[in-house]
């Protein structure tokens, strides 16, 4: 069990242990070493702004412009930073890294997700070759959210580092504002589609390296943000690819150096190019830069400006949030220098299909869309058939056991059963369903504000199923709003359309009266006691999804949503006047036509695990049509993440033994999750 270090930084390798070599974990292999002798010693554009915001800003911004396309990288001079503060950032810097060993590693860890942290390499975690760099990553705007994570030693770190992050700020604007006006954009176009910003920088230590020709301080990469303003101290290191060779960018005193980032790469679509850079150690001098990296904040909708793009320049990339690309970053590294980008390329330029559809007209489904013949639907091969329609208005009288009854009887032999007469107001379902349609028509900006693909979250707009591991995406867009218990989530969801928090909370309160009243029906008929079911929920959770179909130019390729079980205890479902939804029966599809003022209940898995297989939750599909939209509202009953759920112990006997083992709630919900539609049915994994 042989150790190459016991250091967790590589400047302790260096100072403590006195290293003579490489250890084996640094070596780059031979083809990606960098070849330290066929490095060209150029210079990038150096930019004086003394007079950018005078008379002659034109000839400044001109000159910005001329540099992002043709370098991507410029220094600049005269600029808003004093020289105190850049003199006090880099001498807190290095009074940070020459604290002993034990002070420093008290902020070490190796999550990137950690806003304050010292760290080494790049993402430790993931890379097969670490990098001779140890690093302080710093979160920075807004200020009074961040600084108290910063470290107290030295004394004088948090106010020198926040003066240096405010001045950087300042700049950054500045000079984001010249680079939307040399695009020929209104000068605050750029910073606009930013959201609330985000600002963070890195402490980067290279200690001197005994063999520098066999690793990196950091390999060739771009950067994923807005822009990078870097300061360096007095010792080379950064190189810059240019027309194929390797430029070394020497320090200029009292300068920084600005390189444009992917989003500006998109947001441009492609005028302005983020380019490849890396850093290179030596062998006898540490080195210390400092970059600054000015953001999106993760909910921003990034995309080519439209005002670049045209019938000749079409759009290079498609809409994404930066969220979406910084995981995307994340998930690969520095390994792929600069690949990432091209996964946001544009076959569509919209995130929702309802925007293809609606913005793009287009005249046929787009291949990420199309199913494998064999899981295509035959819509020809499909019956007109209907599910018991039960009426609740005895539910409470003399008569309930007759509807416990029937709805047991529709449990055990469909799954699915229609109620009339229930005790949610016409009124109320009115109001849910109009401005469930008024927000699927707000502007494409307006409701992209609220879009993420991380299932986690429990307010989101998203389209197909789970967009970040399907193969195949989904004909839909939806809103999922978690709404029990009420005042924990309301917050979160949308204020446009104005009526949207009232009517949608009112609804949610009516059907979770409803839910309550069919589990206790249900537990009845299974010979359970009323309140059996619900005892064993625990807290008990409930949330929905506002469902939107657009039209579909070729409805026999794709699905609104495949065949699927749900997870949770019960569903009820509203929906619109078009038809859509399909229940599989006896090997039959059945197309379940709507009824007006009714509700679609279907038993979810987990009563079929209490019920210990007496009532079977069931395959169901959505299929899409070419003519018009459809709208559909499933509300999900379910229990709560540490509800422990099993077969009902009066329903297990000799005859009928347990089929299922206990489990928890959250358990059977990451199984769903990380196998998703393509199973159809998560109980038999």
């Amino acid at each position: 069990m042989a150790t190459t270090s016991k250091r967790l930084l590589v400047s302790d390798l260096v100072t403590s242990d006195k290293i003579g070599q490489v250890p084996s974990n640094y070596i780059r292999p031979i083809s990606q070493r960098p070849n330290l002798k066929d490095v060209y010693h150029d210079s990038i554009p150096l930019i004086d702004l003394n007079h950018l915001h005078g008379p002659n800003r034109a000839d400044v911004v001109d000159q910005i412009g001329r540099a992002c396309h043709e370098y991507g990288f410029f220094q600049v001079k005269s600029h808003s930073v004093p020289e105190s503060t850049i003199a006090n950032m880099m001498q807190v810097t290095r009074e940070f890294f020459k604290l002993p060993e034990e002070e420093r590693l008290k902020i070490y860890s190796d999550d990137p997700s950690k806003t304050t942290r010292l760290s080494t390499s790049f993402n430790i975690r993931t890379e097969k070759v670490a990098n001779w760099r140890d690093f302080l990553r710093l979160h920075c705007y807004p200020l009074q959210d961040y600084s108290h994570e910063w470290p107290t030693n030295p004394a004088s770190f948090r106010d020198h580092v926040a003066e240096y992050c405010w001045s950087l700020r300042g700049l950054a604007l500045q000079v984001i504002e010249a680079i939307s006006e040399s695009l020929g954009l209104d000068k605050d176009y750029l910073s606009r589609q930013l959201g609330k910003h985000g600002q963070h920088m890195a402490l980067n230590y290279y200690p001197p390296c005994p063999q520098p020709d066999l690793t990196y301080g950091l390999p060739a990469h771009t950067d994923l943000n807005l822009i990078t303003i870097l300061l360096q101290d007095h010792i080379p290191g950064l190189q810059v690819l240019r027309k194929g060779h390797w430029i070394a960018v020497d320090p200029v005193p009292n300068t920084f150096i600005i390189n444009i980032g992917d989003q500006i790469q998109v947001m441009s679509n492609d005028k302005y190019k983020s380019v490849l850079h890396r850093a290179v150690v030596n062998f006898d001098e540490e080195r210390i830069s400092i970059p600054t990296f000015y953001c999106p904040s993760p909910d921003a909708v990034i995309g080519p400006a439209p005002e670049l793009v045209t019938d000749d320049e079409p759009a290079k990339y498609r809409q994404f949030t930066y969220a979406e690309y910084y995981e995307t970053f994340w998930n690969n590294g520095l390994a792929t220098e600069n690949s990432y980008i091209s996964t946001m390329a544009t076959t569509s330029k919209r995130l929702l299909v309802s925007d293809l559809v609606t913005s793009d007209k287009i005249g046929q489904v787009p291949s990420n869309y199309i199913r494998p013949i064999s899981q295509r639907p035959n819509l020809k091969d499909v019956y007109h058939d209907s599910i018991p329609l039960i009426d609740l208005n005895h539910l409470h009288g003399p008569n309930r056991a007759y509807v416990v009854d029937q709805i047991g009887r529709a449990c055990h032999e469909y799954g699915f059963f229609q109620v009339k007469s229930h005790s949610v107001p016409e009124s109320t379902i009115a109001n849910m369903m109009q401005v469930t349609r008024e927000f699927f028509k707000l502007p494409e900006e307006e409701r992209l504000k609220i879009y993420s693909d991380d299932p986690s979250k429990t307010t989101r707009l998203s389209t197909s199923f789970n967009i970040r591991t399907e193969k195949v995406a989904n004909w839909r867009d939806f809103l999922r709003l978690h709404c029990y218990p009420l005042q924990d989530y309301i917050h979160e969801w949308p204020t446009n359309p104005a009526s949207f928090r009232d009517h949608v909370a009112e609804y949610c309160r009516s059907v979770r009266g409803l839910a309550l009243q069919l589990i206790e029906a249900i537990s009845e008929s299974l010979g359970l006691d009323k309140d059996y079911l619900s005892s064993q929920l625990g807290k008990h959770g409930q949330h929905m999804a506002l469902n939107y179909y657009p039209p579909c130019p070729q409805p026999d390729l794709t699905y609104g949503l495949p065949a699927h079980t749900d997870l949770n205890l019960i569903t009820i479902l509203l929906q619109d006047h078009i038809p859509g939804l399909q229940v599989l029966r006896k090997g039959h599809w059945i197309a379940v036509d709507p009824v007006p003022n009714t509700f679609i209940i279907n038993i979810g898995d987990q009563i079929q695990v209490m019920s210990n297989d007496k009532y079977k939750s069931v395959l169901h599909r959505a299929v899409v049509n070419f003519d018009e939209e459809r709208i559909s509202i499933p509300t999900f009953y379910c229990p709560s993440p540490d509800a422990v759920i099993g077969p009902a112990p009066e329903l297990v006997t000799d005859d009928e033994p347990a089929k299922y083992r206990q489990f928890t709630y959250a358990e059977y919900y990451e199984t769903f999750w990380n196998n998703g539609l393509a199973t159809e049915k998560c109980l038999d994994i």
